[in-house]
Order: structure tokens, then sequence, then C-alpha cells
């Protein structure tokens, strides 16, 4: 093979900047976006996404009718779900709060209904063909006593249910009655067949005195927060009493009383650090498992000058993803995604994305958002869209003074290089900032590589980079 060193740098990159580029997936419903056939008055209560990549979400065509819809991964109603994709239930708008997907597939949902004397939290199990699960509860329906919906601003932050492993955790305010908003806050155990876990706290239930959002850490502990403290139970229900102070961890810090912001978005992270939501004036706080506010984790809310209103938090990966309303240059209104580090800054291999196609978002803002390993899955009102994620891309400026390393080019079917410094490895993206392929040593075999143009990033032993271009044949 002759082979040619060309001096490295037909382009070197000066400024170097990562950042994910989200693309919609054109393969998913029409060009990435799902639009659901109701009303944009009458959105999606309820979403889900299953471990083969199907969606769920419930909507409320009528005042008294909720309805349960399944997408396949590809956006496309699944006509083998329910009837032509959907199951209507007997439930008025808004009551559902919570949607999830068991490991065995089958569909839980919590909607609330109350007659003159009393209100009613039903829990709802539905099997993988749509269909009522009649092994759970009476025909596939648990009804469950003076546990309430709440007050509008509250029933999404304090009432839902949890996967506790093969069990339900089920929790929301008591109610003696339509009318009367009791401040005790109850969480219920139900097992596989529906029935109250009577081994779990006192008679099946923890009762608690304030707003609380439970959560389920990795040893399945419940851990419950409100604006005072934190509360630890182990898997059955009683007092965990290793932490705190026989169980209960007091904040040393004033926390904001606004339950719909410091609630509804709540998550436990891998760290068994719980962040919040405390106001769009005051930004995403994290808080230590002993209680203490943590001052290592900072958010800005208005990242250069932008600004951001958050709606959702999530983890993933070791990363914390949030979403919401963002503001746009031109002064108009949009939906973000950002992935922050843990420290809370935005992470530069990732960035914040911002979707400025007007068809695309409605009212700005993000409602739900799944983060897979290649893509999101996010909903506003009555949209559904999917995003692939691409890798790094590349900023760049010309520069040809570039000596440290020489490579052949265009490469053939190895990739060969000259250099006197020792690299720990390189990475070839393609021209769209996809990662395709990591070396590790001199003349290796890059045949598989399409023809085509490509970057190569060079990491030297000494620390530094460098950016190229390279062309296969």
């Amino acid at each position: 093979m002759k082979t040619k060193l060309i001096l490295l740098a037909i382009i070197a990159f000066a400024n170097l900047t990562f950042a994910q580029i989200l693309t919609k997936d054109t393969s998913f419903a029409t060009n990435g976006v799902y639009i659901s056939n109701v009303s944009p008055y009458s959105y999606f209560t309820g979403f889900a996404q299953s471990a083969d990549g199907s969606i769920y979400f419930t909507y409320s065509p009528t005042s008294t009718t909720t309805v349960l819809t399944k997408l396949t991964s590809n956006g496309i109603l699944d006509t083998s779900f329910g009837n032509n994709g959907e199951l209507f239930l007997n439930y008025s708008p808004y009551s559902n709060t919570s949607l999830t997907i068991q490991s065995d597939n089958k569909i839980v949902l919590v909607c609330t209904h109350y007659d003159a004397n009393n209100t009613y939290t039903d829990v709802i199990r539905v099997l993988p063909n749509g269909q009522l699960d009649n092994t759970f509860g009476n025909n596939g329906i648990v009804l469950i006593p003076n546990l309430f919906y709440g007050l509008t601003d509250y029933g999404n932050a304090v009432h839902g249910l949890l996967l506790q492993n093969n069990k339900l955790i089920v929790y929301g305010n008591y109610s003696s009655s339509p009318n009367s908003y009791q401040t005790e806050y109850l969480i219920y155990r139900l097992n596989s067949n529906g029935s109250i876990d009577s081994s779990f706290g006192t008679n099946g239930k923890i009762t608690t005195t304030r707003f609380m959002k439970p959560f389920i850490d990795n040893q399945s502990n419940i851990v419950t927060f409100s604006d005072l403290d934190i509360k630890k139970y182990n898997p059955n229900g009683q007092p965990l009493t290793s932490y705190g102070n026989n169980g209960v961890q007091t904040l040393n810090f004033p926390i904001s009383n606004s339950v719909p912001f410091i609630f509804r978005s709540a998550i436990l992270d891998s760290s068994n650090r719980i962040l919040y939501l405390e106001s769009s004036s005051e930004g995403i706080k994290r808080i230590n498992p002993d209680g203490t506010l943590d001052s290592t984790f900072n958010y800005d809310y208005f990242p250069n000058g932008i600004s951001r209103l958050v709606n959702n938090l999530y983890e993933k990966d070791g990363f914390y993803y949030v979403c919401g309303m963002g503001e746009l240059t031109n002064g108009g209104m949009s939906y973000f995604i950002s992935r922050l580090t843990q420290n809370g800054s935005v992470d530069p291999a990732f960035g914040s994305f911002v979707e400025t196609d007007p068809t695309t978002f409605n009212l700005y803002a993000i409602s739900n958002m799944f983060v897979n390993d290649n893509s999101f899955i996010v909903a506003d009102e009555y949209k559904i869209v999917k995003y692939l994620k691409n890798n790094a891309t590349l900023s760049t400026t010309e520069n040809t003074n570039n000596t440290e390393i020489q490579f052949e080019n265009p490469v053939r079917d190895n990739l060969v290089f000259k250099t006197k410094e020792k690299i720990n490895n390189i990475e070839i993206y393609s021209i769209t900032g996809m990662l395709v392929k990591i070396l590790e040593k001199n003349f290796t075999d890059v045949s598989t590589l399409l023809k085509g143009n490509y970057i190569a990033k060079v990491s030297f032993q000494n620390n530094k980079t460098k950016i190229v271009k390279i062309i296969k044949k």
C-alpha cells in the first residue's frame, strides 16, 4: 500500500465544543410527532413507557370518560390493545394522576371518584391486551375509600402510586367526605391481587400529618419528603430507626410550603439525595440524606441571560435531565431539554436543546419526558415527539499549524499515523457528530467505515487533544 503522509490539519479545530443535537425520529408517528385526535383542551393526564418502547397515555374526551391509549414504539396506534388501541373507563377528566407499567407488562393507573357520601381512589390494572385484569380486585378495580385526589393544585403532587417489587404503593390525602380535606396523608400497600397488605405499616397503611411525596429507594425502603422533614421506613412500612432520630431527619433549612412546586417533580436520586423545584425564582435544590441543603449543587436558571422555567427532573447514568419552558433569542418561548452534571451545571457534552419548530410544540412546555439510551420521548398537552440523540458535534475553525501528529490521508483499510507523542486513543466521529469508532494503536483496521469524511479527535497522554478531518476511501 502506497502511503502518503499529509500534515494533519486539513481542518483542525481551535474551539472545541461538544453538544448534543436532537433530531426528530422521522420513523416515529408522522415525521417524529404523534398528535392525539382529542381536543387540545383535553390533555394527557397519565404517561408511561414500557420496556419494549410502547407508549401509554390517558386523556378524557368527555366529562365522564377517561381513555387509556397505547402506541407502538414507532408511534402508531396499537390496534391489538383494547378497542382499536384504546380502553374506555368511566372516570371524569383530571381524575387520573399516575400511570405505571409492571415488569409483567400489566398497566396500573389511579383514578378518583366520589358520591354523596364518600370519596374513593380506584386502582385499576389492565392486561397487556387492553382488557381489565380480573385477577386484581373486583374485575380489575380496587376501591380505596377516603383516599382522595385532593385540591386541584395539590392533586398531581401528592396522589399516585409506586411499584415496590411485586406490590403497589398507593398514596394520597385523607378525606372523610367529598368536601372535607383533612390534614392526614396515607400510604397504602396492595398485594399483587389488589388486597390491602395488612403486614405493611399499621393495618396496611402509613399515616402522616403533612403533605408529603413518597419514594422507593434502591433497598425498597419507603422515603417520604415534606416541607419539614425526611422520613424513612423499611420495606414493610416500619420506621427505619437507624436513620435520623428514630427514622426522622428534620430539615435544617427553611423550605417553601408551595406544595405544587416542591413535590410535583421531586425525585430521589441514586445516592438517596432529594432534588426538588423550589419555585420559578429559587430554582432546583438538592437535599443530602442527612437533611442538609447541598451547597455543592447549583443550577443556573438563567443561562446566558435566557430565562428557563423547569417543569420536570430526571436522573439517568449519573446525569440529571431537566425540561420545561425556555425563552428564545427572538423573544418567543419554546420547550427545552438540558443535561446537568452532579454539581448542577449544564453538561458541555450535551448542552441544552431548544425546540424552535412552532409546529412541534404546544404551549411551549414539556409535561412528560422519558430519557432512553439513544432517544428522548417528550409530551406536551396532546402531542408526543421522539428525538434521536446524536453524540458530539464540533464547531470548526481552520488551523493548519498542527505538528504533533501526521496521518495518512486519505485513509484506506488501516488508519496510519506518525507522532512523537504518546496517545491514549483516537475517537472517530461521523461528519454529523456520531461516534463510530475508538482506536488505541497505529495501523488499526477501519475497513468497515463507509467512504466519506470523518472527524478524528486525538487524545494524548500529556492531556492535549487535536481534532482533524480525515477522508475514508
